[in-house]
């Protein structure tokens, strides 16, 4: 989509001004998102570090610029997917460590990472694979299971445990999750 964005506003026979003006807009939108060094970078693999001096033909001059655009586009892209990723491992750590909060929530989480609930929630479908709350019931029933067989704590201390200070609700949830009811999973009637 940018590529062809990038064809209809320099593409052939477009006047070296307005590539110029390409270039310039280009380099400042680069420098405020990557940084003075990686615009170097970038200014040198497209070899326009001063397409002043170099006198390139039109053509040349617009490749150039055009192959600068692309690889800056790029670099902002990965960025903000690595951001995202880390965004995302952030939450998922919460989740792990802070799963029987029963206050945890999108929003709360959310609020702690600076960032709209909308935007953790579409990243967290995208990159963990499910939705906020889903990974949390998961992290939640996990931990109950596993503490349900171990049968050293009584059902409403398991529904504590995992975050519900409401032991009939935990039981429903559970018995939805696992298709079997704690005190049947505990007698081994798990199916």
């Amino acid at each position: 989509r940018f590529e062809s964005y990038l064809d209809k506003v320099m593409g052939p026979g477009t006047s070296e001004l307005s590539i110029m003006e390409t270039l310039v807009i280009a380099q400042n939108v680069l420098q405020a998102a990557i940084g003075k060094e990686e615009l170097a970078m970038l200014l040198r693999r497209t070899s326009l570090t001063d397409p002043l001096k170099e006198k390139l033909d039109s053509e040349t001059f617009r490749r150039r610029v055009k192959e600068l655009c692309l690889a800056g586009n790029e670099m902002i892209v990965n960025r903000k997917q690595k951001g995202m990723r880390v965004l995302v491992d952030r939450t998922l750590q919460i989740i792990k460590t802070r799963y029987m909060d029963e206050s945890l929530s999108l929003n709360l989480v959310s609020e702690e990472l600076h960032v709209s609930p909308n935007y953790l929630s579409a990243n967290m479908k995208k990159y963990a694979g499910d939705t906020f709350i889903n990974l949390l019931i998961q992290r939640r029933m996990e931990v109950a299971k596993a503490l349900i067989n171990s049968g050293g704590m009584k059902i409403a201390q398991v529904a504590e445990r995992c975050g519900y200070s409401d032991q009939h609700y935990f039981s429903f949830c559970f018995k939805k999750y696992f298709g079997v009811s704690p005190a049947k999973m505990r007698k081994g009637e798990e199916n």
